[in-house]
């Protein structure tokens, strides 16, 4: 993966995992400390379903998605997860509402 000028000093700091089975999958889901779901709020990425996020929530690993239609639906922004607008996803991420 390419970072941009922005990233690259973080990116000793992002671990990549190969192709996983379902079953490693959830092992590596839950000891992830943050499912970060960006999408851009178009009529492609309104048709995903929210599956990443109960994938992660089953596990118990907490979600920051964009408030497209399915993750808007499905995460009470605070509750049970969190929504980030663009502009929100530095606050969100550093623990802010």
């Amino acid at each position: 993966m390419d970072f941009n000028d922005d990233l690259r000093d973080y990116r000793s700091r992002v671990e990549f995992v190969p192709f996983q089975d379902f079953i490693n999958l959830q092992a590596v889901i839950g000891a992830t400390e943050v499912n970060i779901v960006p999408l851009q709020d178009n009529p492609f990425t309104n048709c995903k379903s929210e599956l990443k996020y109960f994938e992660a929530a089953v596990v118990g690993t907490v979600t920051i998605a964009s408030p497209i239609y399915s993750f808007a639906s499905a995460i009470d922004d605070g509750a049970n997860g969190y929504l980030a607008n663009s502009y929100e996803w530095f606050n969100k991420l550093r623990g802010g509402n």
